[in-house]
């Protein structure tokens, strides 16, 4: 494999979840749960709708959640103008 290394599971995904957390929140996104929330929401079920036990809640999407992350943010900044 020419000095490459195939891993799977916790030891790929963790750190691939993490990086794309700090993308959100380099964004503005900020609070833990709404890190969570666009997270989970965007990404892709493996095995059934939700949470699984082998693939938690699936595969990442980092695209799809920036998009949910920017459009939470468009719809809080709408409230607090009208509010």
């Amino acid at each position: 494999m020419h000095g490459y290394r195939r891993y799977q599971g916790t030891s790929m995904a963790a750190p691939h979840v993490a990086g794309l957390a700090a993308l959100l929140h380099s964004i503005g996104l900020t609070h833990p749960d709404s890190i969570r929330y666009a997270i989970t929401q965007s990404s892709s079920d493996l095995e059934k709708v939700g949470w699984a036990p082998l693939s938690g809640y699936g595969l990442i999407d980092p695209v799809a959640a920036l998009n949910e992350a920017k459009a939470a943010a468009e719809h809080t900044s709408k409230l607090k103008k009208s509010g």
